[in-house]
């Protein structure tokens, strides 16, 4: 009987799937964190690299804006929505903000195209930005919050309840780090979404109301002029959005990219540490320092090639094999 070389390719799935960052044989002391919560996770599989209180309730503020955009994103390439349509704000975008919030000074009865209003958004934090884009995506503020909620069930986010689009303080908006990683997650899989996270600087036209605007992304890892957060660039990261209430603390969900990996960290309650003639901003220093952590102790591993033979099978009635098909009864 000849035998079929045949590859398992449940098995070869099985093992290539758990082809992660390896540590390394040496143990590893955790890196120094001062922040309330963080996760640091392997874009490319999920997997958890390091946690601190990752399953602890935590009050998202700004990233909240991360799961508004997302859905945005997720309508503009399902065909429900355009970046050039034109949305004209309502008279109802500020009825749950509160005057001291961050804003692109949006007004009712202003016209911006769909794609603008998600740099305000994204880059200045824009609460009416966040408002705006609801209600056309949803058809309501409420509605949209209901989809916010549904598609975070539907990633696996079992400590998440949103209450409103842009992140202000709520007793009934909360998430946890490992939660936010699974937006963030989602969100970077989406080149959209990363374009205009990971933009440092963008000129908004003039509208019908408004001259032109020059956005800032408050995100200091990426944008080197952070009227907010100077001093922390860093050379590896790409977007994506801090967040910031009284109640949350200081809060940075962002991604790094070196030597070929892929990682997304979420931070959350950090303090801002008053020194000498500056703040640390510990969302910040705690992102930094995680990643150096990471890319200092792991690395990918090849454990099995696509291409290796597992084990030979025979097959019965396979084609080219011999087969003896002597106790085949006749009809």
């Amino acid at each position: 009987m000849k035998k079929l070389k045949f590859l398992s390719f449940i098995l070869i799935f099985s093992v290539l799937a758990a082809n992660v960052p390896l540590i390394y044989a040496n143990a590893l002391s955790n890196p120094p964190i001062q922040s309330k919560a963080v996760v640091l996770m392997d874009a490319a599989t999920g997997n958890i690299l390091f946690s601190k209180n990752g399953d602890e309730k935590v009050y998202p503020a700004s990233t909240t804006k991360i799961m508004t955009v997302l859905l945005a994103v997720e309508a503009i390439e399902a065909g429900k929505a355009a970046l050039s349509d034109k949305v004209t704000a309502g008279s109802n975008i500020t009825a749950d903000l509160s005057e001291d919030g961050s804003t692109s000074g949006i007004v009712p009865g202003e016209t911006m195209t769909l794609e603008n209003l998600l740099y305000c958004a994204m880059l200045s934090s824009a609460n009416e930005a966040c408002n705006i884009i609801a209600d056309h995506i949803g058809g309501s503020m409420e509605t949209f919050v209901g989809m916010m909620n549904s598609r975070a069930q539907e990633l696996g986010c079992t400590g998440t309840h949103f209450a409103n689009t842009h992140g202000l303080p709520n007793s009934n908006h909360y998430t946890t780090a490992n939660d936010l990683a699974k937006i963030a997650r989602e969100a970077y899989s989406h080149p959209l979404f990363m374009e205009i996270c990971n933009t440092a600087e963008k000129t908004i036209p003039a509208t019908n109301m408004s001259d032109e605007r020059k956005l800032q992304n408050t995100n200091g890892l990426i944008n080197k002029n952070s009227e907010l957060y100077q001093g922390y660039y860093y050379e590896y990261a790409k977007g994506i959005k801090t967040g910031h209430t009284n109640d949350a603390g200081y809060c940075l969900v962002s991604s790094a990219s070196k030597n070929d990996i892929n990682l997304l960290c979420v931070v959350m309650g950090g303090q801002a540490i008053k020194k000498t003639n500056s703040t640390q901003y510990t969302n910040f220093t705690d992102s930094i320092e995680v990643y150096n952590w990471a890319f200092e102790n792991y690395s990918y591993r090849d454990i099995l090639e696509t291409t290796d033979l597992v084990k030979d099978i025979p097959v019965k009635m396979g084609k080219d094999a011999e087969y003896e098909l002597s106790d085949r009864r006749t009809p």
